[in-house]
């Protein structure tokens, strides 16, 4: 009995849904005038704002450049005074490999590079300014990102900043790091890169900003900065171990100078030596000189073999198509705040409508 009932109520429930559904039809098709008036309203709303605010203009920057990694040295001739000194060794641990193609864009946009780029000092019409300074003062970074708003204060202590001179990521202050963030920030989402679809070896780096001559140098710099960061951290175990040998080879060369001036010495001192012990000093200083020598020769081969393994190991970028001016511009779209003001007012007229049935309703009965 209780089952049937619950069954009746559900369905009363459904019908009078269903009912209110049509209801709310009914009423929207006889007050249409209002609703079209309302469309209306915020369409030309929409227009008057596009009209009145200022058109943003947006240019695009654009290199194309190939990319070579620089070989492993496994099959080269140097690979095994590469691997004698431990500098190739870790080649077939490709998972823990990071100067890979696939790990190339996630480097470029990383923090370390641009803020390698940000420290840079580059020439802009005749003069030199810090990037990070050119970026602040040319981009819309301040009127956007940095501007107050209604439900926050504008970042003034950033918008009134200049940094004096370029400094390492690790001398800077609590408030330039802060500056430094909201720029990579805006940086990292306005810069791409992306390899070319017939090669992976052809890549595209390009940037999107509103001032034509501060995106085609930040696009230069960001590649330059790439460039340095590539050759300092894929050849660092070869140079580090290049400065080994290079002050083991002065060592040797201060060893067989002195021992050079040991034997010219005691040639000038004895010559016709009869003594035995006088004839075995020579012999064994003379035998030390031959030592030195063949330990400096090949200390040598070592040198030129760790130069050619560093010039190996460092990666080539070769532009094909450097951006130049004038860039090619960009209109943001405005269709979608039209579409958007558009259902917004349709969306308060048609509220208007139900909540003065409703109160018709209310007042009535």
């Amino acid at each position: 009995m209780s089952d049937n009932i619950q069954i009746v109520e559900d369905s009363i429930s459904t019908k009078d849904f269903i009912l209110k559904v049509f209801n709310f039809f009914k009423l929207i098709s006889k007050n249409w005038r209002l609703i079209l008036i309302g469309l209306l309203a915020g369409t030309s709303i929409s227009l008057v704002i596009d009209l009145m605010s200022k058109k943003k203009t947006n240019y695009r920057s654009t290199i194309i450049f190939n990319l070579e990694l620089g070989g492993g040295g496994g099959n080269s001739q140097l690979g095994g005074l590469a691997s004698a000194f431990g500098i190739m060794g870790n080649n077939n641990l490709s998972g823990g490999e990071l100067f890979t193609s696939q790990n190339f864009p996630t480097i470029v946009l990383s923090r370390a590079v641009f803020e390698r780029a940000l420290m840079k000092n580059v020439e802009v019409d005749g003069d030199s300014l810090l990037m990070i300074n050119y970026v602040m003062d040319s981009s819309d970074i301040k009127t956007n990102e940095w501007a107050g708003t209604l439900f926050r204060k504008p970042f003034s202590a950033a918008i009134n900043y200049r940094f004096k001179e370029a400094k390492n990521p690790k001398d800077f202050t609590e408030l330039e790091n802060l500056i430094i963030t909201g720029v990579y920030d805006k940086l990292k989402d306005l810069t791409t890169i992306d390899p070319l679809k017939t090669t992976n070896s052809i890549v595209v780096l390009s940037a999107v900003l509103t001032n034509e001559k501060l995106v085609k140098k930040w696009v230069d710099v960001v590649l330059e900065s790439t460039e340095e960061f590539y050759i300092e951290m894929k050849t660092k175990k070869t140079r580090e171990m290049l400065k080994i040998q290079e002050k083991k080879l002065n060592e040797i060369e201060s060893q067989l100078n002195h021992t050079d001036i040991k034997i010219a010495r005691l040639n000038y001192e004895n010559p016709n030596v009869v003594d035995p012990m006088a004839q075995f000093k020579q012999t064994q200083v003379t035998r030390n000189s031959s030592f030195l020598t063949n330990q400096y020769i090949t200390q040598l081969t070592n040198i030129e073999g760790l130069k050619r393994v560093l010039l190996e190991q460092t990666p080539i970028f070769t532009i094909m198509e450097e951006t130049r001016l004038p860039l090619e511009k960009e209109y943001p779209s405005k269709g979608l705040s039209l579409k958007l003001i558009s259902v917004a007012f349709l969306f308060i007229t048609m509220l208007g409508i139900v909540l003065r049935d409703i109160y018709l309703e209310i007042m009535n009965s």
